[in-house]
């Protein structure tokens, strides 16, 4: 077993986080989140219906301070069905980089929204998107 030193722990942490950063910026438009009411897929593998609601990440799509990515603010997303969020696919140049939980403002999953509860033909507001 490896036991790393708390400053080279840091290090990876504080790379992985730039790493992800770096992916989020990488293509051409802003990678997107995808907002699913379905049993979350194992990563990499297709999501069972269509999402709920998409947002488009500007670029750059976050900031890293003290080992936390914090995504930039968005344009609210247009729900396109009607259910309650629970997880989120994250992807950039049409590759999946992660998924993740999705909680209202009072949870703490990664991607937090104003609401889980989602009905077609509204609007969802990206409350918070953190990592680290």
């Amino acid at each position: 077993m490896i036991v790393l030193s708390a400053t080279h722990a840091a290090q990876r942490a504080a790379a992985a986080l730039q790493a992800t950063l770096n992916a989020l910026d990488s293509g051409t438009t802003g990678a997107t989140i995808a907002i699913y009411a379905t049993a979350r897929p194992v990563v990499g593998d297709a999501p069972v219906g269509d999402p709920l609601a998409t947002f488009t990440l500007p670029k750059p799509a976050g900031t890293i301070d003290a080992g936390v990515l914090t995504l930039a603010p968005v344009d609210d997303a247009f729900i396109t069905a009607t259910g309650i969020a629970v997880w989120a696919r994250v992807s950039a140049n049409g590759a999946t980089l992660f998924d993740c939980d999705v909680s209202d403002t009072a949870g703490t999953a990664t991607i937090r929204l104003a609401t889980t509860q989602l009905y077609a033909g509204g609007s969802v507001r990206l409350a918070s998107g953190v990592l680290g």
